[in-house]
């Protein structure tokens, strides 16, 4: 083998070692993202309860985590469990460090929360917050625009009304909702894989 040779190989090796270094150092600065990763794969495949576990196990290596702590309340309120999923998000709300896209969503879910579980005026209120975040967003205007026109039907119906029809209709629309802010933040936003911020 030939010095060239020799120096190549050297240099092969210690550039090897360096990957292997930085690789590490990611690893270790992001520890979540193996759960992320492993949450939104089960979410994607609709096996909520093991993406909620994915999400709860990215919480507890890393607490302060928006990603794991916003997909982690997708999958409960995808689980039916709303009530969660808002206890979920009403902490994430109460945060400082969230940029006003981050807060947009958060108020958003809550709304969406409150909608599935029949309080529309808690519902509007948080449509509200959402938009004082972010006034462009159309799909936060439309919820708000319809809890309203429901809130005024209850009004001009005496409170009452066919709690059937609108329960149907609030499942579906709720539904509808939530499955559209996952689409919106497929786009590389902060709950796909790596929870970088907005």
């Amino acid at each position: 083998m030939g010095r060239r040779a020799v120096k190549r190989a050297v240099g092969a090796v210690l550039f090897a070692a360096a990957l292997l270094w930085c690789g590490g150092v990611t690893a270790q600065q992001h520890p979540e993202r193996r759960h992320l990763r492993a949450g939104n794969r089960s979410y994607e495949a609709q096996e909520y309860a093991a993406g909620a576990e994915a999400f709860r196990e990215a919480l507890a290596k890393e607490p302060s985590s928006f990603a794991a702590a916003f997909n982690l309340a997708d999958a409960l309120y995808k689980q039916g469990d709303y009530a969660g999923a808002a206890e979920v998000l009403g902490a994430l709300a109460e945060r400082s460090d969230l940029t006003p896209g981050q807060r947009a969503k958060v108020f958003h879910n809550l709304g969406n929360d409150m909608f599935a579980q029949q309080k529309l005026k808690e519902a509007a209120d948080f449509y509200k917050q959402s938009l004082r975040e972010n006034p462009a967003d159309l799909e936060t205007k439309y919820n708000l625009a319809y809890v309203q026109k429901l809130l005024e039907e209850q009004q001009q119906e005496g409170g009452g009304g066919d709690d059937r029809n609108q329960n149907q209709n609030q499942d579906q629309n709720g539904n509808q909702n939530r499955d559209g802010d996952r689409e919106q933040n497929r786009d590389g936003s902060e709950n796909r894989d790596e929870g970088g911020n907005d």
